[in-house]
């Protein structure tokens, strides 16, 4: 298919995040999501009410 491993490694990455995270991250309108960015925040622990910059 012509992709690299990391390419495909990332997309599975990617895929694995959980919709709620998805969604939140598309939605806030204080930055651009990118693909490190999400799957960064579902990596980190998230507490409802957790005021920490999400980027």
């Amino acid at each position: 298919m012509g992709i690299s491993y990391d390419q495909f490694s990332r997309w599975q990455e990617l895929a694995a995040v959980p919709e709620e995270i998805f969604e939140r991250q598309m939605q806030d309108k204080t930055h651009v999501p990118t693909m490190a960015g999400l799957i960064r925040a579902a990596a980190e622990p998230w507490y409802p009410g957790d005021q920490r910059d999400r980027n």
